[in-house]
Parts: C-alpha cells; sequence; structure tokens
C-alpha cells in the first residue's frame, strides 16, 4: 500500500510540473540591444588612465 501512494505522488508531481512548462507561448522576438564603439581605447577610468576619470 505504501508503494502506492509513493507513486500517486511522484504522478502528481510530474503532472503538475510538465503542465506547468506547457504555458503561453511568446512569439515576440527578444529585444536585443548591441552598442558597439570603435575608437573607444583605453580612455576609461576603471583601466588607470591618468587624465580621464570616470565614476564607478
Amino acid at each position: 500500500m505504501r508503494h502506492h501512494w509513493a507513486v500517486f505522488i511522484y504522478s502528481v508531481i510530474a503532472i503538475t510540473t510538465f503542465s506547468a512548462c506547457a504555458g503561453e507561448v511568446n512569439n515576440s522576438p527578444p529585444n536585443v540591444v548591441f552598442i558597439v564603439v570603435d575608437d573607444l581605447n583605453n580612455t576609461l577610468g576603471c583601466y588607470d588612465h591618468p587624465v580621464v576619470q570616470t565614476p564607478n
């Protein structure tokens, strides 16, 4: 009898997990932004540039 309860509980967990994964499908493309800077070099404060002082 104990085996039947374990099978029942695992079945309920599996069904609820798979039904939660079968949600609404979003067909819109993702929002992606690429920021490209070609002439930046190492003129940032994080690279210890002596003249440029950038916050953080």
